[in-house]
């Protein structure tokens, strides 16, 4: 239900937004020859006087409030480096012959060439609004498969290692705010600005090289390489509402700012298994729960020439799921439906960038 008011009060927030300037669109498109004219002479409301071949429309004159027109604006540009770790387990939650975890799947030490664009409004009543955007490329990382026979991870019964031998990650949000100082940072240039937004992360894996190393309790897989498996891939969606903060101080050329962000969300997660002959390809099966995440960023600014910024941030992750359900689909039109456990997804990050501010 939370998730549910989040996500209205967003929507509604940004439509309006949206129908402001979209109506601004639509006047100046039906009256192109109109010019504008702000007279700024009274403070509050701003009377905008229209013209048309030199002579004031009065009848058209319009109370424009100072809210609408915008204070600043920036975009940012970097990259860095990423190291992110996935992993993910099912089973038979309510069995008592048959194990609570049977598959286990982690990716660890992924090794990511991060990139990020972002840009942010400040308007003159001290609402701001923003979007951010990540795409990381994955080089390389371990993946482990285990196959268990007990509860709890006994008596593993079968284990295979790959090699990440690529795909990507990505990360996209948008967010709006209300900035202002709090009376204990009065003699500070600082600002504090509580946020509310809505996400989407994904996480594309592609794994190859892989090794059977562990045979045991009768199954009869070899030991050693097996081919093909170059070609699986396990991909996640994880998109939701959010609520955070961002607080900035400023002195002389410097500046920091830490932005924190909880979030509420939706998993969704498929698969190309392609060792399998007996699942269809290339959805072989997929998963479907909900989660929540924590993002945290510190980053180190200093002014650099005119309106530039250079920057630092460091920043890190940790998402989980609840349990929910693991649909496998099999070459013969046959589905069936195991509990899906959890799935974690962690990471960090570093990386230098810059800033125009207009």
């Amino acid at each position: 239900m939370s998730r549910v008011l989040l996500t209205s009060f967003f929507l509604f927030t940004l439509g309006t937004q949206i129908t402001f300037a979209r109506n601004v669109y639509y006047f100046y498109k039906k009256n192109a020859n109109i010019s504008i004219e702000v007279n700024t002479a009274v403070k509050e409301p701003r009377k905008v006087y229209l013209f048309k071949d030199s002579e004031v429309i009065r009848k058209k004159s319009y109370e424009v409030s100072p809210e609408y027109f915008i204070d600043s604006s920036s975009l940012g540009m970097g990259s860095g480096y990423r190291n992110g770790d996935l992993n993910w387990n099912k089973g038979y939650a309510n069995s008592a012959t048959l194990p609570n975890v049977l598959s286990e799947l982690e990716w660890d030490k992924m090794d990511i060439a991060q990139f990020s664009f972002n840009g942010d409004v400040r308007f003159r009543n001290n609402i701001r609004f923003g979007l951010d955007f990540g795409f990381g490329i994955i080089s390389a990382g371990n993946n482990r498969d285990s196959d268990y026979l007990l509860d709890n991870r006994q008596a593993e019964f079968s284990r295979s290692i790959a090699s990440v031998g690529g795909h990507d990650v990505i990360d996209v949000s948008t967010y709006l705010g209300y900035e202002f100082t709090p009376d204990l940072f009065q003699n500070y240039d600082s600002h504090f600005t509580p946020l509310i937004g809505y996400s989407y992360h994904a996480q594309n894996i592609q794994f190859e090289e892989g090794v059977q190393i562990l045979s045991d309790f009768g199954f009869t897989v070899p030991l050693g390489p097996f081919s093909g498996v170059h070609d699986s891939e396990y991909r996640t969606n994880w998109y939701g509402p959010w609520l955070g903060f961002e607080f900035e101080i400023k002195k002389a050329d410097w500046s920091v700012a830490t932005r924190y962000s909880h979030h509420w969300v939706s998993y969704e997660a498929d698969a190309t298994w392609n060792l399998r002959t007996d699942f269809v390809q290339p959805k072989s099966f997929e998963h479907i729960t909900d989660g929540e995440g924590d993002r945290v960023s510190l980053v180190l600014m200093r002014h650099w020439r005119s309106n530039w910024h250079a920057f630092l941030e460091f920043g890190m992750e940790t998402w989980d799921t609840t349990s929910g359900i693991d649909r496998i689909f099999f070459a013969n039109g046959n589905v069936s439906e195991l509990t899906f456990n959890e799935a974690n997804w962690d990471s960090w990050w570093a990386g230098i960038g810059v800033r125009r501010y207009f």
